[in-house]
């Protein structure tokens, strides 16, 4: 088990720029084995700029990728302006993955609202361009993984059918998001046992199950001990990634305490 901090916590267009806040902690870490977690944005053009100057920076840590999502989207039809974009922005991030030396690259399915009557088309070109995406991770080779999305509108994939996604394609990986779990209204138990074999990480956070709020983890009605207590039993080897916002308030200390709760709290500890 690894434990990664994502650069969300030092805000969502400046978490480039304020990767000090992380890099102390990672820094000194006594049992020297945390990670980072880079958001790819490719819609702010300094943010891609910043983030190759990352690279001798943080040579030498062990660092992930979310994928592009902000200005990017993942339903976008082939042949289309926001296909292009898509595509542009993704290799940008598996050349990035390459650069850095990550294993895997966050994949979120959809960023539009989804209404009923939409549903069956964009769930037909969302698999054509996992598929897409599944080929470059086999290129770089970098794994694709896929994470489940809060609902906007109907859901594109619901918990069965976002679970039917990894027997469709055996390459990808999944990252649960416990937050959008929550959301969601899932059960918890369910997806994680059913996929224990596939899930390679963890995003952790919490909220209202209202809002999408990234709060720290004890902080929202999501119950986080009975999550460890699924995670130690049926996924005691993934990736936990902390997913904390910049809005929250969240300090050095708040996410080191965090991470000191969560190496007692499981089985596999670094």
């Amino acid at each position: 088990m690894s434990i990664y901090i994502s650069n969300l916590v030092c805000g969502i267009k400046d978490g480039v720029k304020n990767i000090a806040l992380i890099e102390e902690i990672v820094r000194h870490d006594p049992q020297s084995s945390l990670g980072i977690e880079l958001f790819v944005h490719t819609h702010i053009r300094e943010y891609k700029k910043e983030i190759k100057e990352l690279v001798p920076v943080l040579r030498g840590r062990k660092i992930t990728f979310h994928g592009p999502f902000l200005g990017v989207e993942a339903t976008s039809k082939p042949g289309t302006s926001g296909y292009d974009n898509f595509i542009e922005s993704y290799l940008f991030a598996y050349e990035l993955g390459k650069e850095f030396g990550s294993k895997h690259i966050v994949f979120h399915t959809n960023e539009r609202r989804i209404s009923p009557e939409d549903k069956k088309d964009l769930q037909e070109i969302s698999r054509q361009n996992i598929r897409t995406l599944l080929d470059l991770s086999a290129k770089y080779g970098i794994q694709l993984l896929i994470e489940n999305i809060p609902i906007k509108g109907v859901p594109l994939y619901d918990m069965e059918e976002y679970i039917g996604l990894f027997d469709e394609f055996p390459e990808a990986g999944c990252i649960i998001d416990i937050g959008h779990v929550h959301l969601a209204g899932w059960d918890m138990e369910t997806i994680v046992s059913r996929l224990q074999s596939r899930i390679q990480a963890y995003h952790i956070h919490n909220n209202d199950s209202i809002q999408d709020s990234h709060c720290r983890m004890q902080d929202g009605t999501l119950n986080l001990d009975d999550f460890l207590r699924i995670y130690n039993q049926y996924t005691p080897e993934a990736e936990l990634i902390l997913e904390y916002s910049d809005e929250q308030g969240i300090s050095k200390e708040d996410i080191i305490e965090d991470i000191n709760y969560l190496r007692q709290s499981t089985k596999n500890r670094p």
